[in-house]
């Protein structure tokens, strides 16, 4: 299976959330897609994770960050606001 790094961290996710500006969610669980659902977040703010790397570094937004979110509402931050370089690759597990 493939797997996307991003800089240290590896994930299994198969899609992220994008709210249009600078906020990137990734999530390996479907749980995770429902509560985000269930908050308001629509079916057109959801890619692919191959997406994720190119819609990043095209962000024109200094905010811009990547968390991974986990069920009921915990996040684990994988890039911070302002961090100027972020590395993207993928790895076989």
């Amino acid at each position: 299976m493939r797997k996307l790094q991003i800089s240290r961290f590896r994930t299994t996710a198969k899609q992220f959330a994008f709210d249009g500006c600078h906020k990137f969610y990734i999530f390996e669980d479907n749980r995770v897609k429902k509560e985000m659902t269930d908050e308001g977040w629509e079916e057109k703010e959801f890619y692919p994770i191959a997406m994720l790397p190119e819609m990043f570094n095209n962000c024109g937004c200094a905010l811009r960050f990547i968390q991974r979110c986990t069920p009921y509402g915990g996040f684990q931050t994988i890039v911070p606001q302002f961090q100027e370089h972020t590395t993207f690759s993928w790895v076989n597990s």
